[in-house]
């Protein structure tokens, strides 16, 4: 503490009048770990001792807000606290030290700081690794007092407009950047043959003849605010310093513009290929590319086109680029092997014959890509491409902990001396890496004093060479106690000698325990260190080591002292070593090696004089050999001579020895895939040998002899049976038999022999008539359960079908008269068609199935419509005329017993509803699940017992009612006669109660007090059940159903009574700290699994769950706790306790039976499987097995997986994260709900994607067979689909469904990104393993992934990035339409720096996107009716567009005109604008859509007011009367909704009206029964 100032003094004085403010320990360190420990200093003005405060907990300083005095250190570290405001009035302290707080971003107390600084009343104040605006003083001062540091200079690159005052950043002068786009879309590989000298003289390619070339187009722009000058060559006489005289081509030739190198991935060792852009004519060839302009680079300047030919240079905003097709536009990569490269393109960079010119930054002066080829039949293409990031840390370095020694460790190549690190030299323009490992002890000695280390975080690497950066392992440079590790890279641009320095700096704490920092190289200023170190500060060496770099121009050669072509005076290889390789040269021998170029006197030769070697080249073109397939050499005699095949691979060859004679050659079809198969024979030193085939097939080889030999058909069977061949040439043509005679109705055009097959039309009586019937499948597998059937109004007439096969015929005779002829759907309807032709050879009737018609043979007859014709019926219906048997008649009910009829009108979704009645005592009397018809009337009805509450449930499994879409359904729930209930309107449970008849009186059990939170509107017998603010419940705790927050008993307390073949079983849980199970949780599951529980405990120090359980198996699974308290529990059976334990166990029990636990795998299908074991460990293992973790956001996810697990029950797979689930949605709505026990999907199925909302991150371990993604087809449908992607590594979504592209609508993944075909928009790029995505198609298809080791090609649409950047947003709603705007439509100036924002009517942002070029889209994000708050759009919403320009800074309203759709919200649609122009229009007044509309029970009407308003809302008839006044009077601003009962108006049309202000809106509201 320095000398009390006069401050000081009056600060001490007022303390001391407060004795009972003073806190702390004087002397001592404090530390305050909690906000609980916190708080209890409210109000403590001068504190004793060191402070410390640390630990998540803290939230906020509040507390503190009287502290006027620390006597001692202050230090507030690793805390969430976002402001130190509360601190303002702290007037003196020793040192504050204020880190590692990821939250603060608000720091103005430290201006009150630092005039108590200025008078010595605190000794100093230091920040650092906080948030933004409180990592220094200079930040605060900023951020508070309104200072904006930055470029102040208007002509300047890096110019901010919103900088108040300049901090020396400005940047002027030329800036050059090469293009990587533009490299990634030219890339290819080319092939030509060259006998130009110069082309190699200049190194452009290695040598003469046929060269394999990676070409490609370098664009490089200049994105600074002045010109890059080269001028003019100079001629041959004259030459400019930058240039060189080309003898050749007779012309100079520009030695900066580009630089190219090849490098080995992953080793990044320098391939032997060099290559370089001889710049000729460096010229503005064009505008710098935008879409690639560096971020600092704020004031970009336009083109002015001021260079060319005759004077070079590139003009600020302008480019130059040579094409691919530019000679010398490539490297030679002729000699390069398959595998993956990078690819150096660099600019201005020094060489041997070139110094640099300035730019204002190097950096960028140089982009890698990463490629990779492969060869397929000789032909090489790239099969990726993408940007690499040279400066990577997985690339450079990995913490090792074989690095020991405190500090920095280096290589052995690196020399230490004088603590100075001497690293291996480095090359001009190649690829440097080096790797430094760090060690931090947890304790370091200074000068004989043990302190505590914390952390040391590396502030900067300075004086590198340019072009080489610095990144550390972990990646935010703060090193922990351990290993960590920096990594060096990059390739050098200048050569020379360089000398850098890390600066880092040290948190620790002294002996005193205050916590201390310094930065490294220390050079004094803190007090403790000051007075241990005595001035020697050599204690720091080892964390602050300088590091010398010398870059060498490399002498390329071989510097492999054993190679052919060794050079003694290279210093950087180039990889051009030649090796010895030994082996057989001689091209005559059996085993000629044609790699090698050293004899090593190991060839083998035939008999000499008596045989000759035979050469066999076996090929395959799909590369897995051949199959099983073989090749057999045969002699004259019939002897096999040779036989071989080819095991794996695409070719292979054999070497055989034969004598001169006549052979044939027979490569028969005797495996699998012979169409991949093709051969060559030669004989070595004889041209005129020389056989080809393929298989089967058979040739014969005349082998240095002369054969006569006759090709022909040798099988006696065949038609053309040739008896004097003795080579069969495959020419043999066999009889086909079957009907030969065109009249018949199976007539064989093909036959050429008759087998008396042929079926003839039948003869038919009078008034008769004879019809033939075809039947087509183009599957070929017959009609699958179709049938055709003709009736006429006395019944059965005919019927038929096709039991295989893809066509056959049938003939019979109808009478004259009326007929109904029809078509059942099968198995397969799309593969069927038939056609019905008379006797006079004319096609009356074809079609498909399903179909039915009315066919009339010489009668005229009306329709058939067929229904229930009986007006006693419940379903009697007026318009039929054919009775179909389907007439319900209500049930005549029992005495003591009433009639309840049920009246459904389905929507377009009636798989998705079900409905029962089910008595108080829990017993079902109907239950009602299966609707099969969309916009369908059903009609069910049931006697139930009178005087019994009975409650009614209504479901609906996608949570939208019957109000999906077009065509509303509804209900009506009659009881003796009297509707009870009605409606159409929820989400997934309707649930009423009502019991009795009295002939009038309908008892509906309800709460019928309005005031209370559940006043049902269909009451009329109150049933106790309202609730108030007060919490009702069972206030005893005895009770199985005990709430420990009831205020009020409200009866309904539950004691468990099991039925009389189970026992009750008791789990008894105990925590030590009173906190619960702290979210651990147990599991209770039978052996085999058919019965699973969880359960825990939510709070306190101990409680009870109870379950009825049958005589069973059971096991009980508690999980390891990782903290420290204990958590106990018991089961207890009829109150005699079975097991007990702790956390981290797994038991089992018997309910009257003895258990025997056998661990294992119980799957019958793994390789594995244990017929013991009656419990699964997971242990199974596949013959195929994987795993795929599924990593899931808190929120909507869509998801999908590759893996058949041994248990595909939603249930199962869900339920090691049930207690974060909410919702899981599939393609067609329907739904599982945990929270509800409600599972209307099922299992999940593998092609299926689906919808996942939890409430919390969450992993699921998806174990078990790994699905073959080429054998698993999934069917697509016309319309919406949900799919998985099925293979484990990534592909471009536009070749993946390339085959049926022209289909596609739209392809959605979890965040709304999009691919668009038809407008040639891709926002998604890869289709990622464990994803889900949304894929609308015109029409149905089938799409199979290619297998996993079956790659696809590059990507053909490039990928648009639209995250907008000016503003973060980020939304997930698991509800999204999109918008599309053509590059046509826009009427106003835009670019595509500029960003697009939807805004409700509330004014919050629900879409963001960055305009891109030729179309914009825009995700819009819909309101998610899972949460309690308005997240986004409503349905039908309208919604506004605001424009941002990049340019201005400013946003401007536009108007939308669309060519598609409305411009209200509609969840999956697509909208396509076609006109945005300028507006000034601001929404005041909105009014939505009423939903639901048409209604029949309900409706609810929505607006919004941007302020308050007085207002009227108002119900008329198409009249125009007024029916109902809906609200009026003054509303605040925001949304408002109100409810109408249009219960008692008549069917028809309605207009509901909104008046505020001067504003009126009305809009159509339809009211159905």
């Amino acid at each position: 503490m320095k000398n009390f100032t006069p401050l000081m003094f009056a600060l001490l004085f007022s303390a001391s009048q407060f004795v009972n403010a003073q806190c702390g320990i004087t002397g001592q360190s404090n530390f305050i770990t909690s906000q609980e420990a916190l708080n209890a200093l409210a109000g403590c003005e001068v504190f004793q001792g060191d402070l410390n405060i640390t630990g998540a907990d803290v939230t906020n300083l509040e507390a503190l807000s009287s502290l006027v005095s620390v006597e001692g250190n202050l230090s507030i570290y690793e805390t969430s606290i976002s402001t130190i405001d509360p601190l303002g009035g702290l007037m003196n302290a020793n040192v504050i030290s204020i880190y590692n707080n990821e939250y603060l971003s608000a720091c103005c107390a430290s201006l009150e700081w630092q005039l108590a600084v200025d008078l010595d009343a605190i000794y100093s104040v230091t920040f650092g690794s906080n948030a933004f605006d409180c990592n220094s003083y200079s930040e605060a001062q900023a951020s508070c007092l309104g200072l904006v540091p930055g470029c102040t200079d208007s002509n300047a690159s890096n110019y901010n407009s919103q900088a108040n005052f300049d901090d020396g950043s400005c940047l002027n002068g030329p800036d050059l950047q090469v293009s990587v786009n533009t490299i990634l879309n030219s890339l290819q590989i080319n092939s030509f043959t060259s006998s130009d000298e110069c082309l190699v003289a200049e190194g452009c390619i290695t040598g003469i003849g046929q060269r394999k070339t990676l070409r490609f187009t370098t664009t490089i722009s200049n994105y600074g605010n002045e010109d890059f000058y080269i001028g003019q060559s100079g001629g041959a006489d004259n030459l400019n310093p930058n240039f060189y005289w080309d003898d050749c081509h007779g012309h100079a030739h520009y030695e900066g513009y580009a630089n190219y190198r090849l490098y080995n991935y992953p080793s990044l060792e320098p391939s032997e290929t060099i290559g370089h852009k001889n710049g000729w004519c460096v010229m503005d060839l064009g505008a710098a590319v935008s879409s690639e302009t560096p971020e600092y680079i704020t004031n970009a300047p336009s083109c002015s086109f001021t260079y060319g030919c005759s004077i070079m240079g590139i003009s600020k905003g302008c480019s130059d680029t040579y094409g691919s097709g530019i000679s010398c536009q490539w490297v030679d990569v002729t000699d390069l092997a398959d595998g993956e490269y990078v690819l150096a393109v660099s600019t201005n960079m020094e060489t041997d014959n070139y110094v640099p010119q300035y730019e204002i930054n190097f950096e960028n002066n140089i982009v890698y890509v990463l490629f990779e080829l492969e060869t397929n039949g000789g032909q090489t293409t790239v099969v990726s491409a993408s940007e690499f990031d040279g400066s990577a840390i997985s690339d450079i370095c990995a913490p090792s902990a074989d690095a020991t020694d405190l500090g920095f460790n280096f290589s052995e190549e690196v020399e230490l001396v004088e603590n100075q690190a001497i690293m291996p030299p480095a090359f001009l323009n190649e690829y440097f890496t080096e790797s430094i490992q760090f060690l931090l002890a947890e304790t370091f000695n200074v000068n004989g004093l043990v302190v505590y280390v914390d952390s040391l975080a590396i502030n900067d690497i300075s004086g590198l060479p340019l072009g080489l950066n610095w990144a550390c392992e972990p990646q935010s440079c703060s090193f922990p106690v351990g290993n960590s590790c920096i990594g060096l890279s990059g390739l050098p641009t200048i050569s020379g000698s360089f000398d850098a320095n890390i600066t880092s700096t040290l948190y620790f704490t002294d002996t005193d325990g205050n916590s201390q920092e310094v930065t490294l190289p220390y050079t004094g200023g803190n007090s403790w260190l000051d007075g241990v170190l005595d001035g020697d500060n050599s204690v720091f060496d080892a964390f602050s080591p300088s590091i010398n770099i010398n870059v060498e121009i490399p002498v390329y050669g071989c510097m492999d002292n054993m190679a052919l072509n060794f050079s003694p005076t290279a210093t950087f290889d180039d990889g051009s070593c030649e090796l010895p390789n030994l082996g057989c040269t001689d091209i005559l021998s059996l085993n000629y090696d044609p790699d090698a170029n050293f004899e090593d006197g190991s060839c083998e030769y035939c008999a000499e004089g008596i045989e000759w070697v035979v050469r066999m080249d076996l090929l395959d073109s799909y590369g897995d050999g051949w199959n099983g397939n073989y090749y057999y050499i045969i002699n004259e005699w019939g002897d096999t001579s040779a036989v071989g095949t080819m095991g794996d691979g695409s070719q292979s060859t054999d070497l055989f020895c034969l004598s001169p004679g006549c052979y044939i050659v027979n490569v028969p079809a005797e495996g699998g895939w012979p169409q991949e198969i093709s051969w060559e024979i030669t004989a070595p030193g004889y041209d005129d040998v020389y056989v080809s085939g393929g298989c089967p097939d058979q040739q014969p080889l005349n082998f240095l002899a002369e054969c006569e030999s006759v090709s022909g058909c040798t099988d006696s069977l065949a038609l053309n049976y040739n008896d004097e061949a003795d080579f069969d040439d495959g020419s043999c043509t066999y009889p086909v038999f079957g009907c030969t005679d065109s009249l018949a109705l199976n007539y064989n055009e093909a036959a050429t022999e008759d087998d008396a097959s042929c079926e003839y039309p039948i003869e038919c009586g009078e008034n008769a008539e004879a019809f033939i019937l075809n039947l087509y499948d183009s599957y070929g597998d017959g009609w699958n359960g179709s049938d055709f059937t003709v009736t006429d109004p006395s019944g059965f007439i005919y019927e038929t079908t096709m039991q295989t096969g893809s066509e056959s015929s049938n003939s019979f005779c109808l009478n004259d008269g009326c007929y109904l002829i029809s078509i059942n759907s099968g198995s397969y309807p799309g593969e069927i068609t038939w056609d019905l032709i008379d006797d006079l050879g004319n096609v009356v009737l074809n079609g498909g199935a399903p179909y039915e018609t009315t066919f009339a043979v010489n009668f005229s007859c009306e329709t058939i419509i067929e229904g229930c014709t009986d007006p006693a019926a419940l379903n009697y219906d007026d318009s039929t005329n054919t009775d179909d048997g389907s007439c319900e008649y209500p049930v005549e009910c029992a005495q003591g017993t009433n009639m309840v009829v049920m009246e459904l009108q389905t929507d377009p979704y009636p798989q998705e509803t079900s409905w029962d009645l089910i008595t108080a005592d829990g017993d079902t009397l109907i239950a009602v699940n299966e609707f099969e018809e969309n916009n369908t009337l059903y009609l069910d009805s049931v006697c139930v017992p009178d005087d019994v509450a009975i409650t009614f449930n209504l479901y609906d499994t996608y949570g939208d009612g019957l109000t999906s879409g077009a065509g509303n359904g509804e209900f009506h729930l009659y009881v003796c006669g009297a509707q009870v209930f009605s409606g159409s309107s929820f989400e997934y449970l309707f649930s009423g109660t009502f019991s009795g008849c009295d002939g009038a009186q309908i008892i509906v059990f309800g709460c019928m007090d309005e005031t209370a939170i559940n006043y049902s509107p269909d009451a009329n017998t109150d049933d106790g059940s309202c609730e108030y603010e007060v919490v009702l419940g069972c206030t005893d705790d005895e009770a199985v159903n005990y709430n420990e927050a009831a205020t009020d008993d409200d009866g309904s307390c539950t004691y468990i009574t099991c039925e009389f073949y189970e026992m009750l079983v008791e789990v008894q849980l105990m925590s030590t700290n009173g906190n619960g199970w702290e979210s651990l949780n147990y599991e209770l599951s039978s052996f085999d699994g058919s019965m699973q529980e969880t359960g825990t405990l939510e709070t306190g120090f101990d409680g009870v769950n109870y379950y009825c359980l049958s005589d069973d198996c059971y096991l009980f699974t508690v999980p390891e706790y990782g903290g420290s308290e204990s958590f106990n529990w018991s089961i207890l059976i009829e109150g005699k306790k079975q097991i007990s334990g702790t956390s981290g166990t797994k038991n089992h029990f018997g309910v009257n039976q003895i258990c025997e636990l056998v661990m294992g795998c119980t799957d019958p299908n793994a390789i594995n499987f244990n017929p013991q074991a009656n419990v699964s460990d997971e242990s199974c293992n596949y013959p195929n097995g994987g795993t795929q973790l599924l990593a899931l956001e808190a929120g909507w996810n869509m998801v999908s997986s590759f893996i058949q697990t041994e248990n595909m029950s939603m249930e199962a797979i869900m339920e090691p994260i049930i207690s974060q689930v909410i919702i899981v949605k599939d393609n067609l709505g329907l739904a599982y709900l945990p929270d509800f026990g409600f599972n209307g999907i099922g299992d999940w199925a593998n092609t299926q994607g689906y919808q996942l909302k939890l409430y919390d991150e969450a992993v699921i371990d998806m174990t078990g067979v790994v699905v073959e993604p080429e054998q698993t087809p999934i069917d697509l449908m016309e319309g919406w689909n949900m799919i998985a992607y099925l293979r484990s590594e990534p592909a471009s979504v536009d070749v993946i469904l390339d085959a049926f592209t022209s289909d596609i609508i739209i392809v959605k993944d979890v965040l709304g990104m999009a691919y668009l075909p038809e407008w040639g928009f891709n926002g998604i790029g890869d289709m990622l393993a464990g994803q889900g995505y949304q894929i609308k198609l015109y029409a149905s298809h089938e799409l199979i992934y290619n297998a996993n080791d079956d790659d696809y090609r590059m990507s053909q649409t490039p990928l648009v990035d639209n995250t907008p950047t000016a503003v973060d947003f980020e939304k997930n709603t698991g509800s999204n339409m999109h918008l599309l705007i053509p590059e046509s439509a826009w009427n106003i100036s835009v670019s595509s720096k500029d960003e697009l924002y939807v805004y409700d009517a509330k004014g919050d942002m629900a879409g963001a996107a960055k305009i891109t070029f030729p179309n914009t889209l825009i995700t819009l994000w819909g309101n998610d009716l899972l949460t309690a708050e308005k997240d986004g759009l409503y349905d039908a919403e309208e919604w506004s567009l605001i424009l941002y320009s990049e340019e201005s800074k400013t946003v401007q309203s536009v108007s939308l005109d669309l060519k598609t759709g409305v411009s209200g919200y509609e969840k999956d649609a697509l909208v396509i604008a076609s006109q945005i122009t300028e507006s000034n229009f601001e929404k005041g007044l909105a009014l939505y859509n009423s939903v639901p509309n048409p209604a029949s029970n309900f409706t609810e009407i929505s607006f919004y007011l941007n302020k308050e308003m007085d207002l009227t809302l108002r119900l008329f008839n198409v009249i125009g009367e007024e029916i109902k006044l809906i609200a009026d009077g003054i509303k605040p601003a925001g949304y408002h909704t109100a409810q109408i009962d249009v219960n008692q108006l008549a069917p028809g049309s309605y207009f509901y009206q909104l008046q505020a202000d001067d504003a009126q809106i009305t809009k159509r509201l339809e009211v159905i029964k």
